[in-house]
């Protein structure tokens, strides 16, 4: 911007300097060529005015331009601040699907419960004692898969394993 200033003040000078300075001379000139050749002698200076003009005008372009740079961050800064709501959103939207899901998930029957109680003996000896008094052991490799036996009385009659003697 500064420089095109300076330029521009420059053509200004140069421009009121030949007109003042060669004022009498071009205009003996002209009066005495046909007037088609003064108008060519009068088009560097036209072209000068049209330069000045244009100056200008890259002056309000470098504006403009600034203002669409500033616009621009702006926007970008706008586009981070709707994303980071939108995640906000989708957390706050996830918490409440999850308390939706809990309340609508069915409530556990009594094997399930009692399979989860048994969860945490998975691996380690177990005795099972019946009514009639006779005792069986095994080691539990899943407890899912024989908790609907364990849990069942009639299963208990009959041991799963063969007692160990």
């Amino acid at each position: 911007m500064r420089r095109a200033g300076i330029l521009q003040a420059v053509l200004v000078f140069m421009c009121a300097a030949s007109g003042i300075t060669l004022y009498d001379l071009l205009r003996d000139a002209h009066w005495m060529q046909p007037w088609w050749k003064s108008i060519l002698t009068f088009l560097p200076e036209v072209g000068t005015l049209f330069a000045v003009f244009e100056l200008r005008h890259s002056a309000e372009a470098n504006e403009l331009r600034k203002d669409r740079n500033r616009l621009a961050k702006e926007n970008n800064t706008l586009i981070r601040a709707n994303t980071e709501l939108k995640a906000t959103l989708d957390e706050e939207r996830n918490e409440k699907l999850d308390e939706i899901a809990k309340g609508v998930q069915r409530p556990l029957t009594q094997l399930e419960k009692n399979a989860q109680k048994l969860m945490k003996y998975v691996g380690s000896p177990v005795v099972v004692k019946t009514q009639d008094g006779s005792t069986w052991s095994c080691r539990n490799r899943s407890i899912p898969d024989e908790a609907p036996c364990l849990l069942n009385r009639s299963c208990l009659r009959r041991p799963l394993y063969p007692p160990f003697k």
